[in-house]
């Protein structure tokens, strides 16, 4: 395992009975099917100059698929409405499950992810930096991480289906729903949390 997967993985984490052609980790971003239920290396500032290019990733992660770093959105109004785009995205991944199609909606998960980060953290800053609104700024933190969480249950249970590892199709059906359900309402705390009229 290379230097940059050793800092970026924790501890905790397993990558016990790969599925065939599926990778031990990706980069947040990477929509690949394979990556589903898997570890993504987290969109964080101290690893960036490791992965930011090509040439980079294929110095210290050779192993990982290279993908073009998430770009925040530009100002407090645009990220909040691609939370509201995201948040609608979100609610196209039940009919995928209902319908068996476990990989399009792991993908989809795979797309919503990384921009609900990067849009959460532009609100944030905004609200951690107006003293007025640090409740709130509490808040849509919480809000924030536990939505995060959720989706990232969501995206390892997708994981565990195409694996075979929950059962029937049915039985698959019904544990990621549960799951998306609680992504979904997670969503809604969120946009709640965060202020109708206040555009940063």
């Amino acid at each position: 395992m290379n230097s940059l997967m050793k800092s970026a993985i924790p501890p905790s984490f397993t990558m016990a009975s790969p599925r065939p052609g599926s990778k031990a980790a990706c980069l947040s971003g990477d929509v690949s099917p394979e990556c589903i239920g898997f570890y993504k290396v987290p969109l964080d500032d101290a690893i960036a100059k490791y992965i930011d290019t090509p040439e980079h990733l294929a110095k210290y992660a050779p192993d990982l698929n290279w993908v073009p770093m998430t770009e925040y959105p530009k100002s407090y109004k645009a990220a909040k409405e691609e939370l509201v785009e995201l948040q609608a995205k979100l609610n196209t991944v039940a009919p995928m499950v209902q319908k068996g199609d476990f990989t399009e909606a792991g993908m989809q998960i795979l797309a919503i992810v990384p921009r609900v980060t990067v849009a959460g953290r532009v609100i944030l800053r905004v609200l951690q930096n107006d003293s007025e609104l640090s409740m709130r700024a509490m808040r849509t933190e919480n809000a924030h991480l536990e939505l995060l969480a959720s989706l990232g249950a969501a995206d390892i249970v997708i994981g565990q289906a195409l694996g075979g590892r929950l059962g029937s199709t049915t039985m698959s059906q019904i544990q990621i729903l549960d799951n998306l359900r609680n992504a979904e309402q997670e969503f809604k705390e969120l946009m709640k949390a965060i202020s109708e009229n206040y555009e940063g």
